[in-house]
């Protein structure tokens, strides 16, 4: 079954499915159907079950030594804690009632697109090494790579694979989220996987979050398929399950998906951060009206590198960010983090995030060298995207075009020396390395003002940025420390001067504040110890919601992080705990920096336990309910409305239109909610005049438009294709007119059925 590199050696072992493509030899008869091994949750995370245990059954790929590859992904306690053992466990790749001796079918409920990864596997001295191996439940074409190397740096490898097969099967087509009250005809592909012509009945349950459910019968030819569609809906929140039960010609298939119901109302949230103790007690603010709905989600992080992994998430889950492209600088810190410790990178996510990045700088028009220092401040410093560097030059050049003969920058007219010096350690900041000149001109402007600096966070930007060190730092060092308090335990704090701007001329926040302190301490031998509480301060302030919510100061507060965190020393279970009963039990291990670890429970508060205690957890801690909509005050001088011009009809393109009036000259962002499985054409919404810049994402679409015209209005128009046919709701529709923000229900899309 699986090709032999007869090589004494070390071997690489790479074990992923083959989507779409003819099935290789030999074939596992018995084998599981094959879908994405991923399914995001509404809130944007992975889902990924462990493999369910299994009787014995079919097939089988032998070895001494097989780990499941850890997904630089947040894990579910409890499900995730046990997964590697559970991994070990013999499948039983299908039965049916005639040849499984009497046994039930296994029901099919593991899906993952790539479940090994063995880096390291030593062979015999004849070069011969067996890896035993859990097959998934898929119905698809499997790719074995493996690559050998002996110790005088000789290569060799091979590449085969294998297909799973069984002769029923029915596998459902779920869509990837659905709100309380959607209504579904969820359609079902059945597979008659024989040379006969077979009449299958598919039986669909449905339990959880879903309710309805029933039987549809369809025939088949022979290596035929079909797709009967069954109506169920989504009637509360939480995890909602559908099974599925085909049979035909003696043959039966059992299997099972799950996926996620998010409420209806208006989204409410508040988040508390911390680090966690030997039993700490996690409570999130008060929610007010949300009537029993709160959900609690607990997120703990190991080190750096998981904390990066959820950055990267949630920019990928189209999180807003202060700076275009700025998710290559949070690429950068992955690819370092990863090469120091040995995880493994998620490839085709980081093209994906890459090539949002470079569209999000292409896109983004710059209006001057303060905005260049933002961008450069937001890019890596890796060449990850060709066309983003190639902007890098005339960059540096407006910046340095930009310095004034003093040495300084400032992009004021009139402004305080303070602003200015800030505004001259961020320009001197992203200058590179051959910019030797303009940089030794905004140290020496800087260390003439030295006994002008009367501010903990001045002080703190100038030291972080590099741009004053030596002796000459010494004082504003000083007055840094003597800003840092300390409480009864001794745990240290720092807050933002009153009267401080930043660069832009803003209120610094308070992580900006914790960033640019954590960066400036780095040299301090004197501060070693509350540099890293600080550090950790920093690192649990951090939300999926919001990031560290310091705006353009974002890739400043990752860099502190990722500058001053070691990670957690040893492996800690942890244990969620509500009204005195377990909930979830998981582990934080270092041997595993990349993958956080995610707590979910009810209500409003619980006890999180550590055992053994360890030093230099963070957590976030978010408090989720929704409360019934309001009607919100309207924007004078604006109106929108929907201008669909026919029904939709799941699987057909269709044209739904936004009608927009508002005052001469002004932009309109907005942020529209699509229903599961829609598809838009991004390439038609960015090629229409109205429109400035566009995104489109899994569950809704953003735009900003041009200044309106001296009409007044335009429309903007989505090219859609259905996915599924049913009633669905969708995430709010967000407006900002002017600053004016609104927020305001989301659309119930209506799609008929074919």
């Amino acid at each position: 079954m699986v090709e032999r590199i007869l090589f004494p050696g070390v071997v690489l072992l790479a074990l992923t499915a083959c989507f779409g493509s003819s099935a290789p030899e030999p074939e596992i008869q018995g084998g599981r159907p094959a879908s994405p091994a991923m399914s995001m949750d509404a809130d944007g995370y992975a889902d990924e079950a462990p493999p369910p245990a299994r009787p014995p059954g079919a097939a089988r790929m032998r070895s001494e030594e097989a780990k499941m590859a850890a997904r630089a992904k947040p894990r579910r306690a409890a499900a995730m804690a046990e997964a590697a053992d559970e991994a070990m466990a013999e499948p039983a790749l299908g039965a049916d009632d005639e040849g499984g001796g009497g046994e039930p079918a296994a029901v099919r409920s593991w899906f993952p697109d790539a479940f090994l990864w063995e880096p390291v596997v030593v062979t015999s001295d004849d070069g011969v090494a067996t890896v035993d191996v859990r097959v998934p439940d898929s119905l698809t074409d499997w790719r074995v790579l493996g690559l050998a190397h002996d110790r005088t740096g000789q290569q060799a490898g091979a590449l085969t694979g294998f297909a799973t097969r069984i002769p029923v099967a029915a596998d459902p087509r779920l869509p990837s989220f659905l709100f309380v009250g959607d209504e579904l005809a969820l359609p079902v592909r059945a597979t008659n996987g024989t040379d006969d012509t077979l009449a299958i009945t598919v039986d669909v349950e449905a339990s959880g979050g879903l309710s309805g459910g029933g039987t549809a019968s369809v025939r088949l030819g022979p290596r035929g398929t079909g797709v009967p569609t069954v109506g169920v809906r989504a009637t509360e929140r939480g995890r909602a399950v559908v099974r599925i039960a085909a049979q035909g010609g003696g043959h039966l298939d059992r299997s099972e998906r799950t996926l996620r119901v998010t409420p209806t109302g208006r989204p409410l949230e508040t988040v508390a951060q911390g680090v966690l103790q030997a039993e700490t007690t996690v409570a999130p603010p008060v929610l007010e009206g949300t009537s029993g709905t709160d959900t609690l989600e607990i997120v703990v992080f190991p080190g750096p590198l998981a904390l990066v992994s959820a950055e990267l998430d949630r920019l990928a889950s189209g999180a807003r960010t202060a700076i275009p492209g700025g998710a290559l600088s949070v690429i950068d810190h992955l690819l370092t983090l990863s090469e120091r410790t040995g995880a493994q990178v998620d490839e085709p996510r980081l093209r994906r995030m890459k090539l949002l990045a470079w569209q999000q700088i292409a896109q983004r028009r710059t209006t001057g060298w303060l905005e260049d220092v933002a961008l450069l401040r937001g890019m890596s410093t890796r060449d990850l995207v060709g066309g983003a560097e190639a902007t890098r030059p005339q960059r540096v050049r407006r910046i340095v075009d930009a310095q004034k003969d003093d040495g300084t920058w400032s992009s004021a007219s009139r402004s305080t020396l303070q602003r200015v010096l800030v505004e001259t350690a961020m320009a001197a900041m992203v200058l590179p390395g051959s910019e030797r000149g303009p940089r030794l001109k905004a140290e020496g402007a800087v260390e003439r003002q030295i006994p002008l600096i009367e501010d903990a966070y001045t002080a703190a930007v100038l030291l972080g940025s590099g741009v004053l060190h030596g002796e000459a730092a010494q004082p504003a060092r000083t007055r840094l420390r003597e800003a840092i308090g300390h409480d009864a335990d001794g745990v240290p704090s720092i807050t933002v001067p009153d009267g401080v701007v930043d660069a832009w001329g803003d209120r610094p926040s308070h992580a900006e504040m914790l960033a640019w302190t954590v960066l400036a301490l780095a040299d301090d031998p004197e501060a070693t110890e509350d540099r890293g509480k600080l550090a950790t301060a920093l690192m649990a302030s951090w939300s999926r919601s919001r990031g560290f919510g310091a705006g353009r100061a974002d890739p400043v507060a990752m860099l502190a992080v990722v500058d001053a965190i070691p990670g957690a020393s040893a492996a800690t279970k942890v244990t969620l705990v509500k009204g005195g009963q377990v909930v979830s039990v998981g582990t934080v291990d270092p041997a595993q920096p990349g993958v956080p670890l995610l707590l979910e429970t009810t209500g409003a508060d619980a006890t999180v336990r550590l055992d053994p205690p360890v030093d230099g957890l963070a957590y976030t801690a978010t408090r989720r309910g929704w409360v019934p909509w309001e009607e919100p005050a309207p924007i004078p001088g604006f109106e929108w409305t929907w201008t669909d011009a026919d029904p939709l009809v799941v699987g057909q393109p269709a044209a739904v239109g936004v009608q927009l009036a508002a005052p001469r000259g002004i932009a309109v962002t907005m942020e529209l909610g699509i229903p599961a499985g829609m598809t838009v054409d991004a390439g038609a919404l960015a090629s229409q005049p109205l429109v400035a810049w566009s995104e489109v994402l899994e569950d809704r679409v953003r735009f900003r438009t041009r200044p309106m015209p001296g009409t007044g209005g335009g429309t903007v128009e989505l090219q859609v294709t259905p996915g599924f046919a049913g009633r669905f709701g969708s995430v709010p529709v967000q407006l900002d007119v002017a600053g004016q923000a609104r927020v305001l229900p989301g659309r119930v899309w209506t799609v008929k059925g074919a």
